[in-house]
């Protein structure tokens, strides 16, 4: 199984939460400089939520199902 890293905007944070399960689809936050919702490519489990803070961001790890 492998890790998908998907990125979402620090300042409005995300919507998930570290141990939960997704499904593809699943809002996760916002994306960077946008209104638009960014949502699970992937069905799977959310292992870490890291802050990047060269581009102020979140980057969620899911592991794939």
């Amino acid at each position: 199984m492998s890790c998908v890293n998907v990125q979402v905007d620090a300042t409005t944070g995300v919507m998930v939460r570290t141990g939960a399960n997704l499904k593809e689809g699943d809002p996760i936050g916002m994306k960077p400089n946008s209104q638009e919702i960014v949502r699970s490519p992937v069905s799977g489990l959310i292992k870490f939520i890291t802050f990047d803070s060269d581009t102020h961001t979140l980057i969620v790890t899911i592991k794939e199902n």
